[in-house]
């Protein structure tokens, strides 16, 4: 990745036999979502990704980008989401969700009522 990219977090997502990855990343004051399909090893042995769609995010405040996403308490494969940061199991405000769509190489936006995600770090 190159150093004016930092890699935020994200989703790993298998396919068949293809390994891609929903990310969260910032670079020069952008914030953005990449979905990546896995392109291999590089000399070093590290694995090497390529870009398939990308995806600026305007974040307000204190927004953050959440994975791990359910929509009316049913978990969603493959769904993002932009919202407030919460103290509980699960993030509830959220302002923005996107459906990750492979075939499309895109996100495509879907509405947020109903949309919650996990806090993986409540409890510890």
């Amino acid at each position: 990745m190159p150093d004016s990219v930092f890699d935020l977090g994200g989703d790993t997502l298998m396919v068949a036999d293809t390994v891609f990855r929903a990310r969260s990343v910032k670079s020069r004051g952008n914030q953005l979502l990449w979905l990546q399909i896995g392109a291999g090893h590089g000399v070093s042995g590290a694995a090497e990704w390529t870009v398939l769609a990308s995806l600026i995010v305007p974040i307000k405040g204190d927004e953050r980008i959440f994975f791990g996403c359910r929509v009316n308490k049913r978990r969603v494969r493959r769904l993002v989401a932009l919202g407030l940061w919460e103290d509980g199991p699960y993030f509830t405000e959220m302002h923005r969700a996107w459906k990750v769509n492979i075939a499309s190489r895109s996100f495509d936006e879907i509405p947020a009522a109903g949309v919650d995600c996990v806090n993986s770090d409540h409890g510890e």
